[in-house]
């Protein structure tokens, strides 16, 4: 199908859906005036946009506000712009997906995703404790739907495009937002280093966290450098990868570190540009020279930060629930029931996995992490099926999928299953595929080598 068939018409509904649009924003300024929120004034100005970009709004807010989130939140509760965001975004690409007929039949792998969901749903009924599987088994409805809406629908060119410079530019922001508290001495105090992340107030952003929210930008960094032809965007992406970049090393986030190593190995093997990734692999390596704490970091015999003992705790509590596991989120629930299995005691109340698959193996078995293997590699199927349709890989393809393979080396040393970043790098690289599957001539906005 071509990629202009796909994009908005022109609607009958517009004749007098704008003065209504005008009219309701007026209460609204009204509204936010009465009570003196004039810091909201400038959202309200960001209304109309829906109407003529809803999906380029509601899917770039998304990719926009994640590497924040954590510190955005909304009157001092605990529910962020970003978890508004969100949810805005699953209804308007719904809504836009049904009126413009954009819809269509989720993968393969979505449908194996919907089953593994489904295993951790029923979790609950067998959990050592339901009331803790039961406060969160929304947020895990809400990625999934997340995933099933944006997989579901057909996006062009141009809608990726937009959410790929919104993915960048929140990166960016925040990787600078970060420097800059990093170097006026705002900074997180562990037990062997000091280490940048994000703060608003004293609310800290966990740095492991943060850093991980900054890998997909920086994948698509590094394929702007590799496939701009104007050297002032080579330029512009090799100064945001490089951003980024010194972000990664002050955060000092190790698993990360490691996970953005093989997504610069993604690259060199699919692309096969060697010599193209040399100005990035240089400047990593005078960066990580000018950074001589991140290599004492890696030299530091703590276990990796106590993990070694807690994937040794995990592989017990596991071989307690082989088959269904302990439930949905039980693991700091029977953690300490095998806290002696480590070779250091390591105790810690309400103590985090620190790895996805040894968190799936625990609270939902051997069943529940076999349907989380099989649903993603279903995904890589499906991107193999498309990249032997092309000679060539594409540079955004590519940037997706290495973005996604470092997501998950990243999952070895963090639980970032229900995190957002996870189901955004899983969308992004459908998102890709589909692109690629539905390709056109490149005049008409298709998914080519040289587009960034």
């Amino acid at each position: 199908m071509l990629q202009s068939a796909l994009t908005r018409k022109n609607v009958v509904l517009e004749s007098w859906i704008g003065p209504l649009a005008i009219g309701a924003g007026a209460i609204l300024v009204g509204i936010i005036a009465g009570q003196g929120r004039w810091m909201f004034l400038p959202a309200v100005a960001l209304i109309p946009l829906f109407w003529f970009f809803p999906v380029e709004m509601a899917l770039g807010g998304v990719a926009l506000l994640l590497p924040f989130e954590g510190i955005s939140v909304i009157g001092g509760g605990e529910r962020g712009l970003m978890s508004l965001a969100f949810l805005i975004s699953i209804w308007v690409v719904l809504v836009v997906g049904v009126v413009g007929h954009r819809l269509q039949r989720p993968t393969s792998a979505i449908l194996w995703c919907a089953a593994f969901i489904a295993w951790v749903a029923a979790s609950i009924l067998w959990a050592v404790r339901p009331d803790v599987s039961l406060a969160h088994i929304s947020t895990v409805i809400g990625l999934f739907a997340f995933l099933f809406v944006m997989g579901s629908f057909r996006i062009t060119w141009r809608e990726f495009k937009w959410l790929i410079i919104l993915t960048v530019a929140g990166g960016v922001l925040a990787a600078l937002y970060s420097l800059y508290e990093f170097h006026s001495g705002v900074s997180l105090a562990t037990r062997d280093t000091v280490r940048a992340t994000l703060s608003a107030g004293e609310t800290y952003v966990n740095p492991n966290r943060f850093a991980v929210r900054l890998l997909l930008p920086l994948a698509f960094c590094i394929a702007g450098f590799i496939s701009a032809p104007s050297k002032i965007v080579k330029f512009a992406s090799l100064a945001c990868a490089g951003l980024i970049s010194l972000a990664l090393l002050v955060v000092q986030s190790r698993g990360t570190l490691i996970a953005a190593v093989v997504m610069v190995v993604v690259f060199v093997v699919r692309l096969k540009v060697r010599r193209g990734l040399i100005p990035v692999i240089i400047v990593a390596g005078a960066m990580i020279a000018a950074t001589p704490t991140i290599i004492s970091r890696f030299q530091t015999n703590d276990r990796g930060a106590g993990r070694f003992d807690i994937w040794l705790v995990g592989w017990a509590a596991a071989k307690h629930y082989p088959v269904s596991g302990a439930g949905l989120s039980n693991f700091p629930v029977v953690y300490n029931d095998f806290a002696g299995a480590g070779q250091h005691l390591y105790m810690k109340k309400e103590n985090d996995s620190h790895n996805i698959y040894i968190e799936m193996i625990v609270e939902e078995g051997i069943i529940g992490l076999s349907l989380l293997l099989i649903t993603i590699r279903a995904q890589f199927r499906l991107l193999s099926k498309s990249r032997k349709r092309f000679s060539d890989s594409t540079a955004m393809l590519v940037a997706c999928e290495a973005g996604f393979y470092s997501i998950l080396v990243a999952g070895v040393f963090g639980n970032i299953l229900w995190d957002k970043t996870f189901w955004l790098a899983w969308v992004l690289l459908t998102f890709a595929i589909m692109l690629q599957a539905n390709s056109v001539p490149k005049h008409a906005g298709a998914l080519t080598k040289e587009a960034f």
